[in-house]
């Protein structure tokens, strides 16, 4: 009985702690991927309005009724959705980089370098054809060399093409 009583404290507090993130309508959000889609609707067909990158500001309006998944956003005055998993509640942080003594970077500026997406620098390389993961280095490298040959707007004809929901892609 103890136990069931803990337990239940527990389940309580998180749900707690779960409401304290919550937003109302016309509360703040942060866009936390690299071009977001802002769209007319949560069709995967629908019109991007905009293209949105990390940092940005947007007044959650609610989630959409058709598709939960899809998140109701005003955007610089724009109006549209955006995919669920590209909202934060704070501000993403700024990245920051060893080589310049900690020093913190925009993190949309971080996220339109193409730093965010490189698979391996120099030293995971080195590290893995040390630990006999040299075949395995090689793969990621070819695939990221591939996946460079490759633009948004390309990514986002195939999701389209294959039905699946377009997160990220062509945009104004």
């Amino acid at each position: 009985m103890k136990r069931r009583v803990g337990w239940m404290v527990v389940l309580v507090g998180l749900t707690a702690a779960s409401l304290a993130f919550a937003v109302a309508p016309g509360g703040k959000l942060y866009i936390k991927a690299r071009n977001t889609r802002l769209q007319k609707d949560a069709s995967p067909t629908a019109d991007v309005l905009k293209t949105l990158q990390p940092g940005t500001e947007v007044v959650w309006n609610g989630a959409d009724a058709k598709d939960k998944k899809w998140h109701k956003v005003t955007a610089a005055g724009v109006n549209g959705v955006v995919f669920q998993a590209n909202l934060s509640p704070a501000k993403p942080s700024g990245e920051l980089l060893a080589k310049d003594n900690g020093k913190q970077i925009d993190p949309q500026a971080f996220a339109t370098s193409g730093a965010a997406t490189k698979a391996l620098g120099d030293g995971p390389v080195a590290y893995g054809g040390k630990k006999g993961y040299k075949d395995s280095v090689e793969e990621i490298l070819l695939l990221e060399a591939i996946s460079g040959q490759i633009s948004n707007d390309q990514l986002a004809d195939h999701a389209k093409a294959a039905g699946i929901n377009q997160v990220v892609g062509k945009g104004n």
